[in-house]
């Protein structure tokens, strides 16, 4: 039986998190943490996916599914899927497995970097392609069923790789960054769902809008620099700005009191730290040299953090 692997990486943001859904710049990274799918065709017309937060199981009817089981995480999964078959106007069974090395609503994209790594895996079993552009749109709106609110960036970091830029629901991907430090992933273990983030954010915007709005053009500015501090290489002042756009996303409410209190013991070996993602817990993330990156871990992990080193993404589509 046809089998195919298709990988996927998480993100992380370098600046815009909140902000970047009400039309302000962001900059954002993959990094090389996966999720992986593993496909096998069939012929027994159902389609079954499994993966460690439950499973899915539906009959095909022409191009549409017929869902049979599907556990909450998995469910938005129908519609990606039968996107693809109209897509193309043909349709295939499968069985799927999915494995993560991303934490779940934790700030890394893993729901993205999933629907990611399902639907280019379906697409690519039936021998079809899409371009990136289009891909990273099938993505987002798989996303925004998952989600119901957020911004496109997590869909197109996953599939661009590398370093990429966001302004609204437009993308491009910043050719010839490298990011030589260390970045450091540090996951307080918090579990916040994005929505409930994300809708928190949207409720103080409603309640003080003209404040929300300044954090907001604050952190545009702070991309827009960050972005010039990465083409020229400055880490120290990349680091600055990451600090700054912490003290933004705290004043916007999405910090929490075990990631402040991390962040300062590790602040003067780092050249920066932030929250990635929408907050309320999950990870933040900080930039140091490689020969300081073990030290940070371990301070990390003796706070109660997951805390590992890891590098940006860039080669491969990931399939095959």
């Amino acid at each position: 039986m046809q089998k195919i692997v298709s990988r996927s990486p998480g993100e992380i943001f370098f600046f815009g998190e909140h902000s970047v859904v009400y039309g302000r710049r962001a900059v954002v990274a993959a990094i090389d943490r996966w999720i992986t799918t593993t496909l096998t065709k069939n012929n027994d017309g159902y389609v079954q996916i499994n993966s460690s937060l439950g499973t899915f199981k539906a009959k095909l009817h022409g191009l549409r599914l017929e869902v049979i089981k599907a556990d909450v995480h998995l469910a938005p999964f129908a519609h990606g899927i039968e996107r693809i078959y109209k897509r193309f106007g043909d349709a295939t069974g499968f069985t799927a497995v999915i494995e993560s090395e991303l934490p779940v609503n934790s700030g890394l994209a893993s729901s993205a970097a999933s629907s990611a790594s399902l639907l280019g895996g379906v697409i690519a079993l039936m021998d079809k392609a899409l371009t990136e552009e289009d891909m990273v749109h099938l993505v987002f709106r798989s996303e925004i069923d998952i989600q119901k609110i957020g911004s496109i960036s997590g869909s197109a970091c996953t599939v661009l790789r590398g370093v990429v830029g966001i302004m609204g629901n437009k993308f491009n991907r910043l050719e010839d960054i490298v990011v030589e430090p260390d970045v450091i992933i540090a996951d307080s273990k918090e579990s916040v769902p994005t929505s409930e983030s994300t809708g928190c954010v949207k409720d103080m915007l409603y309640r003080k809008e003209l404040e929300v709005q300044e954090i907001f053009d604050v952190i545009h500015s702070l991309a827009t620099k960050g972005e010039e501090a990465l083409r020229k290489k400055d880490w120290q002042i990349l680091g600055v700005l990451m600090n700054e756009n912490q003290s933004c996303l705290k004043q916007l409410g999405v910090s929490t009191r075990k990631i402040d209190s991390a962040i300062e013991s590790i602040k003067l070996l780092v050249y920066g730290s932030k929250i990635t993602g929408a907050g309320g817990g999950g990870c933040f993330v900080s930039l140091c040299n490689k020969e300081q990156a073990p030290e940070v871990v371990t301070i990390l992990k003796e706070q109660g953090f997951n805390a590992y080193s890891c590098r940006i993404c860039t080669a491969g589509n990931g399939t095959g």
